[in-house]
């Protein structure tokens, strides 16, 4: 349904923002592990934003998931639910998504705020959420291009990677004159180089995209 044909609800559409800011419980509808997939507060969210005209609360919603995410109470396993609301919001309302992603990215870059009763640790989990928000995004086709390079970049921190000039000559050092690439040596090579960060980053980004070995 076009904008038009949407519900203009005041008193609907303020519910909504409220109840964005102040849900605790994001099960994820569609997981296996939930009892009543049409009755969860992220369904219902996803319903209303199908019924209602949101266009003039678009940027409180925004703001209202980025609260959620900074809260200390909120858990990795909420993310997925919270980016099937920001999925559904995004397929409608091209502002949105930006102002959203804009927030995490900073939280991303900054290494998150620390300056929170639960200083450092606070700051890492809060980094953590906005990470694995992201790589939601990026799963569910919200975000491509250029909006995955903070995501990257983060990664690559996290992890140690090597710089680019020592990737390349590693591969340059594990061909062949016939250019077989030895993977065994490229991967000793390549392993030595790392210095991981953040391990504990780089795990839960692992299991956020489902590459858990």
């Amino acid at each position: 349904s076009t904008k038009k044909s949407l519900k203009t609800d005041l008193k609907k559409c303020t519910a909504f923002v409220k109840k964005a800011r102040s849900t605790m419980v994001w099960d994820d509808p569609s997981s296996s592990t939930c009892a009543n997939p049409t009755s969860t507060p992220v369904a219902v969210m996803c319903k209303d934003i199908t019924t209602l005209n949101l266009s003039r609360y678009v940027d409180e919603i925004a703001a209202a998931v980025l609260e959620v995410v900074a809260s200390p109470k909120t858990k990795l396993g909420d993310i997925p639910g919270i980016a099937k609301v920001c999925g559904a919001m995004h397929e409608r309302y091209e502002d949105f998504t930006p102002t959203v992603l804009s927030g995490v990215v900073s939280v991303i870059k900054s290494g998150g705020d620390s300056s929170k009763k639960d200083g450092a640790a606070g700051a890492a989990k809060h980094k953590r959420v906005c990470l694995r928000l992201l790589t939601e995004f990026v799963l569910l086709g919200i975000v491509n291009g250029t909006d995955v390079k903070p995501m990257v970049k983060v990664i690559a921190e996290a992890s140690g990677a090597p710089p680019s000039s020592d990737v390349v000559a590693a591969v340059e050092d594990a061909t062949d004159t016939d250019g077989y690439i030895d993977q065994d040596a490229l991967a000793s090579s390549l392993y030595s180089k790392y210095n991981v960060q953040d391990a504990n980053l780089v795990v839960s980004f692992a299991k956020a995209a489902s590459l858990e070995a």
